[in-house]
């Protein structure tokens, strides 16, 4: 695939979770265009969640667990907690995984009272 169709694919994919993040309440989810800042692909999602969006062929996931921990400890980003977001080959949208560091998911589970 080419570098235009893989970036077209990858923000198609960035668009269609924030399509979703905002019809389960977050109204103001959209594409982060301002990459630089190290912010995740996703703005105004759920608060102090690092969103990036994978739309790959192949998993990385020890690279894009990585690409997160960057992120977090840039002083642009205000998040702590980082959530990878993979479209899974032939299903919807819904049928993605969400990735992210096992004490981040322990973080989780005790915030929502688990």
């Amino acid at each position: 695939m080419t570098g235009k169709a893989s970036r077209a694919k990858g923000n198609k994919f960035e668009l269609d979770i924030a399509n979703l993040l905002q019809h389960h309440g977050w109204d103001g989810a959209r594409r982060c265009l301002e990459k630089r800042f190290d912010i995740g692909d996703i703005d105004q999602g759920p608060a102090g969640v690092h969103i990036e969006c994978k739309n790959h062929a192949t998993f990385d996931l020890a690279g894009w667990t990585g690409q997160v921990a960057e992120s977090l400890a840039s002083p642009n980003n205000l998040a702590d907690i980082g959530l990878i977001i993979v479209k899974r080959r032939g299903h919807a949208i819904e049928g993605s995984y969400a990735v992210s560091s096992l004490p981040h998911q322990l973080r989780l589970l005790k915030e929502a009272g688990r």
